[in-house]
C-alpha cells in the first residue's frame, strides 16, 4: 500500500468518477483504475461499487475511507503541533529579578539574540518570590535572579535548576549626603544603627510567613552582620528605594548588581554575604535553546 494509492482512493470517493478523478490527479484513467484495483487486492476487499454510472463506495469502502480520513486529520494535527514546537523553541519568555542593572545583566542575552536573529526573547520584571513559582507553572521559560531567592517551597526548589553567571555579594547602600560621611573614618555597620532600612514591600509577606530558607534570609542578614535589628520601612519596589536614599530617608541592603549601585550619589559598604546572579529554569522545561544560551554566556561572560 502506497500513499499514492490512498490519495487516489480518497479522491475517487470525493469525485465519484474515474475520469474526473484522473483529470484532477493528473494521471491517466487506466493508471487510476490500476491503483484502485491493486489497493482492493492488497486489502482483499471490494472498496468501490462500479455497477452504476456514478460510482460509489461499498460499505467496506466507507469504513476504509473513514479510517484514512481520520489518519489524515491526525497527521495534519501532528505536523501542526511539531511546527509549533519548533517555533516555541525559538521563543523565550524571560523574567528578570526586579531592580537588577539590566544594562549589564542582559548584555550576553542581547548579544546572543544579535547572533541568532531567528530567536525571539520577551522580558518582564518581577519580585523575587514570584519567579520560582512562575518558572514551575510554565509562565516563563527562563529567569535571571539571585541564587538565594530561588527557594520558596520544597517543591519549587526540587524543580528549579540554575547556573551562576556572576559571583557577587550584598552591599549596604546609603546617600552620599548621609551624616556618616562627616566622620573622620570610614563608616561601619554600627553607624547605621539608628537608620531606617528600606525593604521592598513584598519582603513583608516573606517575613510574616517565615518557615523557609527564602523567607528568613532578610532577617538573618541583618541580625548576623550588624549585631542588631534595625528599624524597617517597606517601600513599593526596589525602584522606589533610590529616591528614598537620595532624600536621606533611609539605607538599604541590596545586591551589588542592582540599578542603585550605578548612581553617583550613592555610596556603599560591602557585606561578606554571597549574592550570586544566576540563570534559572524549570528542569522539566529545559530546551536546547536554554542550554545554548548558557553555553553562549560561558564564552561571552558579563564584565
Amino acid at each position: 500500500m502506497t500513499s499514492l494509492q490512498i490519495e487516489c482512493f480518497m479522491a475517487l470517493a470525493e469525485y465519484k468518477s474515474f475520469s474526473k478523478t484522473a483529470e484532477n490527479m493528473f494521471i491517466a484513467q487506466p493508471t487510476l483504475s490500476k491503483y484502485i484495483m491493486s489497493l482492493e487486492n492488497e486489502m482483499e476487499l471490494k472498496l468501490v461499487d462500479r455497477s452504476r454510472k456514478q460510482i460509489s463506495l461499498t460499505p467496506e469502502g466507507h469504513l476504509v475511507y473513514d479510517f484514512f480520513q481520520k489518519s489524515r486529520d491526525q497527521y495534519a494535527e501532528v505536523v501542526f503541533k511539531a511546527q509549533n514546537l519548533k517555533q516555541e523553541q525559538k521563543r523565550l519568555k524571560m523574567v528578570l529579578l526586579e531592580g537588577l542593572d539590566t544594562d549589564r545583566i542582559l548584555r550576553p542575552i542581547l548579544e546572543y539574540q544579535f547572533y541568532h536573529p531567528g530567536v525571539s526573547i520577551s522580558f518582564e520584571q518581577l519580585p523575587s518570590f514570584q519567579i520560582p513559582v512562575n518558572l514551575v507553572n510554565g509562565k516563563f521559560d527562563f529567569a535571571i535572579t539571585m541564587s538565594d531567592r530561588l527557594v520558596v517551597t520544597n517543591k519549587t526548589s526540587k524543580e528549579i535548576q540554575y547556573e551562576t553567571i556572576l559571583n557577587g555579594r550584598l552591599y549596604l547602600y546609603y546617600s552620599a549626603y548621609h551624616p556618616v560621611n562627616d566622620l573622620a573614618r570610614n563608616p561601619s555597620f554600627a553607624d547605621f544603627r539608628d537608620d531606617v532600612f528600606l525593604i521592598p514591600s513584598y519582603f513583608s509577606k516573606m517575613i510574616e510567613k517565615g518557615g523557609t530558607q527564602q523567607n528568613q534570609v532578610p532577617l538573618e542578614v541583618y541580625q548576623k552582620q550588624f549585631g542588631y535589628m534595625p528599624k524597617f520601612k517597606f517601600v513599593e519596589s526596589v525602584a522606589s528605594i533610590l529616591p528614598n536614599l537620595l532624600s536621606g530617608e533611609g539605607v538599604s541592603v541590596l545586591s551589588e548588581y542592582c540599578r542603585i549601585s550605578a548612581s553617583p550619589n550613592i555610596k556603599s559598604i560591602a557585606m561578606p554575604v554571597q549574592s550570586d546572579i544566576v540563570y534559572s529554569w524549570c528542569s522539566e522545561r529545559e530546551t536546547n535553546l536554554i542550554r545554548d544560551i548558557c553555553e553562549f554566556n560561558k564564552s561571552h561572560p558579563i564584565r
